[in-house]
């Protein structure tokens, strides 16, 4: 495997309930599962933290899964069950009321200051969908795809992913969890291509129970996670996978993570590498911005450049 990364350094944050809501050139930006009304700021010098109690006119709204998003300066708080948005300044940490009551979803990405993209089940056809909201300023625009994951609309199980937004290519890009493929669209929500991964499970292996006292279906843990985490970002999919390769040993995940790379623009797969990190810990997020790799292992924050020599970096 090549090195196209550099180990900058590590920044203990005491503890591993923390995921990346954004980063840019000097800070990186981190929600907390525990404290999610808190704003967490790591300088990419690594010299020091702050954190920001975020202040909001939450009308006693029922929130049950509450996430951040930044992209400065704005910070993003949404909850997809309520559901709602907010809005605000990073420097101020005051959220405005932003959009409300237009849809239901699962996960969301902010394209710029006026435009979110967002997974939902749609209720017409009980398939998951692609949407976006627009803030035309004198009212908010809702748009809905439901046949964008048409390759893989089989069940709800089956069409679990990441949603990402790619800001460099103005695309969408949404990696299955249980299959070799991802779904790349258009910011007009045009479905574009279907890529595949190196993976070999084409067909996802599910474990899935019938629960006949409340008809509901749940998924085990026996079921086969083929792409566990990605990002984007420049003209490439990153991809993490706990399924080894034909050349590599289960030894070598002890205290590295494996990062596969793909070319956005030609379905194309580059070459894989390694995150170092500390021993017996897993990585549960990594995010891309430019030259700059963050990765959260345990109670860790892990920050890498990438090498112009491997990456066209924009």
């Amino acid at each position: 495997m090549p090195h196209p990364i550099i180990e900058v350094g590590s920044y203990e944050l005491g503890y591993s309930n923390y995921y990346i809501a954004g980063l840019d050139t000097t800070n990186i930006y981190l929600g907390n599962y525990s404290d999610v009304f808190t704003l967490t700021t790591v300088a990419v010098s690594l010299q020091e933290s702050k954190s920001l109690p975020l202040v909001f006119d939450h009308e006693d709204l029922a929130f049950q899964r509450i996430q951040l998003r930044v992209l400065p300066p704005n910070i993003y708080m949404g909850d997809g069950t309520v559901p709602i948005l907010y809005k605000g300044k990073i420097n101020k940490g005051e959220l405005n009321m932003w959009i409300k009551d237009e849809a239901y979803f699962t996960d969301f990405v902010i394209l710029d200051s006026a435009k979110v993209g967002f997974i939902t089940v749609s209720s017409t056809t009980q398939t998951r969908a692609l949407g976006k909201l627009i803030d035309f300023g004198f009212e908010v625009g809702v748009a809905l795809e439901t046949d964008f994951f048409r390759e893989q609309q089989k069940s709800l199980f089956e069409t679990e992913g990441m949603l990402l937004w790619n800001t460099y290519l103005e695309q969408f890009v949404y990696p299955y969890h249980y299959v070799n493929q991802y779904e790349v669209g258009s910011e007009s929500l045009e479905h574009l291509h279907t890529g595949k991964t190196i993976d070999t499970i084409s067909e996802a292996q599910l474990d899935v129970t019938h629960y006949t006292t409340k008809e509901q279906f749940k998924r085990g843990g026996k079921s086969v996670l083929v792409h566990r985490l990605s990002a984007t970002s420049g003209a490439y999919l990153y991809v993490n996978s706990e399924r080894l390769g034909k050349y590599e040993a289960v030894e070598d995940l002890y205290s590295a993570s494996i990062i596969d790379v793909y070319q956005l623009k030609n379905s194309s797969y580059s070459f894989s590498f390694y995150i170092y990190h500390q021993p017996y810990e897993k990585l549960h997020q990594f995010a891309i911005y430019k030259d700059l790799l963050v990765a959260l292992v345990g109670d860790t924050l892990w920050l890498y450049r990438l090498k112009s020599d491997y990456f066209e970096i924009k």
